[in-house]
């Protein structure tokens, strides 16, 4: 349901475990990955005649698995050339000379720092093989140049990581620094940081797993996990069910010219499974409101935004405040009516957009509570609300911190979403594309978080299926339409819900 996320030191760990208890030695290891990697490339990427792989090698294990690709490529009849950077081929891993042996016995020649690597045709391809997950400074000299070499290839593939992203936080890479830009990443069975970072995914490329076998048993230092598929599977409804079991949330969202955020949270929070939905929205909204959702009630407050004169639906179960509300003063306080209604009553509420930006005032201004509260701002919303960082990795400290402070939950919306729990849990979710860049895709994401706490109650796993749900019916809905990311709209998220 939820796979770690480790540190350098920590997968170091994991491969010594993996030699020891499968009885077999790091070259045998290196070996098996190579043999995985170059399956999966022979298995996904067209080879034509007169395609020629370029194979840039570190002086590490890295480059040994580059070493080992080549290998295994050359003996399928694929062509290679090899280029090795390093100070010396005596200045290599113990593993990585045993893979430059193993070429030589094929009569494959490996370059030593060349400096003047081209493509020879349109169809040559790269495997960037430099410096993987371990890298603890920016590429420097030959190794640089040769990362500079490898963009002049039409695509390229690295090994586990693009050469030059770091292993360390904050994980982004410095002005002038020079890093691999891949069109594959092929991981090395582990999931590491900077596949989840804004800062640095665009290095990435399209991420694959290639499975090697290595052992899954070892101490989560870190409470930092990524989501599966299996967080999508919930209970079966029994034959016998009604719609009281699967909860009642109250919505509070809309204003004049901005009903359209309320309408698609609303949507969302039905499509999600919610047995019951109130839509409270101001008076200007409720022919809009009955008309675009008839499966909603609607309760009203005067005016074109919400006051202190929002009613309460004493049979809710979950609250969900903020999509379209406006911001001007009766608003903030009703919002903060509304959270304190929340936690007088003991119930889960779900806080986003503009009911973020009343909220900033509100705890600038008065001891406001946030148990059993879901915040699910996006990077602006979430540094208005705390301060300005400088990398979304130091961005994601502060959300532990508010999210332990304030005991609740917070979804740090990004091109890889972040649920960050009370008990100091990192879960990144794995799915969701540029596209869902998008007005009203995060009204859609409170719909859903609503709906799942409703029928789950407030907990990591509804928090993380609501999360996963929305990311993979943005995905679908991606796959849906001819024009690619810049035509998907929130509306096509819902629609893919089902």
């Amino acid at each position: 349901m939820f796979v770690p996320i480790y540190k350098t030191d920590e997968i170091r760990k994991i491969d010594s475990l993996t030699c020891e208890f499968q009885n077999i030695s790091s070259l045998e290891l290196m070996d098996r990955a190579s043999q995985c990697l170059s399956q999966w490339i022979l298995n996904n990427i067209d080879s034509p005649s007169d395609r020629c792989y370029f194979i840039f090698c570190g002086p590490g294990g890295n480059g040994g698995d580059g070493l080992g690709i080549a290998y295994y490529l050359a003996s399928k009849g694929v062509r290679i050339k090899v280029f090795l950077y390093a100070q010396s081929t005596e200045h290599c891993s113990r593993d990585n000379k045993a893979m430059q042996l193993r070429l030589a016995t094929i009569g494959i020649g490996v370059e030593l720092n060349e400096q003047n690597v081209r493509p020879e045709s349109d169809h040559d391809i790269a495997i960037d093989a430099l410096f993987g997950f371990g890298l603890n400074r920016p590429l420097v000299g030959d190794v640089a140049k040769a990362a500079e070499a490898i963009q002049l290839f039409s695509e390229c593939i690295s090994i586990d990581m693009p050469s030059g992203l770091l292993s360390a936080p904050p994980y982004s890479p410095g002005p002038g620094d020079v890093v691999v830009t891949a069109t594959h990443t092929l991981a090395v069975q582990l999931p590491k940081m900077p596949y989840f970072l804004p800062e640095t995914i665009d290095y990435v490329g399209n991420l694959h797993f290639v499975d090697i076998s290595l052992v899954d048993t070892i101490e989560e230092l870190e409470r930092v996990s990524v989501m599966t598929d299996s967080v999508l599977v919930s209970p079966e409804r029994r034959k016998s069910s009604y719609k009281g079991e699967f909860g009642h949330v109250s919505l509070y969202a809309g204003s004049y010219g901005m009903m359209g955020a309320a309408q698609l949270a609303a949507k969302a929070c039905l499509r999600s499974g919610a047995g019951l939905l109130t839509c409270i929205v101001p008076q200007c909204g409720y022919e809009i409101m009955q008309i675009s959702v008839p499966e909603a009630m609607v309760m009203t407050c005067s005016g074109k935004s919400l006051d202190t004169s929002v009613p309460y639906n004493r049979k809710t179960t979950v609250l969900a405040v903020g999509p379209g509300l406006g911001r001007n003063q009766e608003t903030t306080d009703a919002v903060k009516s509304i959270i304190e209604y929340a936690n007088q009553q003991r119930l889960p509420i779900v806080i986003d957009a503009d009911a973020i930006w009343h909220l900033k005032r509100l705890i600038d201004s008065s001891n406001i509570v946030l148990t059993n509260a879901v915040l699910t701002p996006h990077v602006g919303e979430f540094d208005h609300l705390t301060h300005r960082h400088e990398s979304h990795w130091e961005r994601l400290q502060t959300a532990l911190e508010f999210a332990r402070m304030y005991d609740c939950y917070v979804v740090l919306k990004s091109c890889k979403t972040a649920v960050i729990t009370p008990q100091g849990d990192f879960i990144f979710c794995p799915a969701g594309n540029p596209g869902m860049a998008t007005a009203g895709s995060g009204d859609v994401l409170t719909g859903i978080v609503a709906g799942s706490v409703a029928q789950w109650g407030l907990n990591q796993l509804s928090v993380c299926r609501a999360v996963m749900r929305h990311s993979t019916a943005g995905d679908m809905a991606l796959k849906s339409l001819k024009q690619g990311c810049k035509s998907l709209i929130a509306s096509d998220i819902i629609a893919f819900m089902s």
